[in-house]
């Protein structure tokens, strides 16, 4: 395991859920988070049909901040010293992508990835839950 990501505070009535992700330093850098964030959006939005997904992201993380954008996140909004970290209390960003956002995103998201390294959704994962896809339906 090299980090841990996922789906909660799902509300099937608004059809949202909150993404957390976390990727361990040991492969940091080398394009897991991007695979792994884009991997739980095609869950959320292909699978479970979502409209939306919210993330967190810490005022001042560069790096998970460029992670999003990246996806496709946009910025929404926030809250003012609701992250509390060293000792202090820091702004926190609200992020997400509704639906349309993240499927006209994902093709050229898949296009400028290689498929190196690759991310995949469960022990045995089928290929298309993979990221970046493997299918032809992609």
């Amino acid at each position: 395991m090299v980090g841990i990501a996922g789906l909660e505070s799902f509300s099937a009535v608004n059809g949202d859920a909150v993404v957390p992700l976390h990727v361990g330093k040991s492969v940091r850098q080398q394009g897991v988070g991007v695979r792994v964030l884009a991997l739980v959006a095609d869950i959320a939005f292909r699978q479970l049909r979502l409209n939306r997904l919210t993330s967190y992201i810490r005022a001042g993380n560069e790096v998970s901040h460029r992670i999003s954008t990246r996806v496709g996140f946009q910025v929404e909004g926030c809250l003012r010293q609701a992250w509390f970290t060293d000792g202090r209390h820091v702004d926190m960003l609200v992020v997400g992508p509704l639906t349309d956002e993240w499927m006209a995103r994902r093709t050229a998201l898949s296009a400028e990835l290689d498929g190196s390294p690759t991310v995949s959704f469960g022990h045995d994962a089928s290929p298309s839950w993979s990221w970046p896809p493997k299918t032809a339906d992609g």
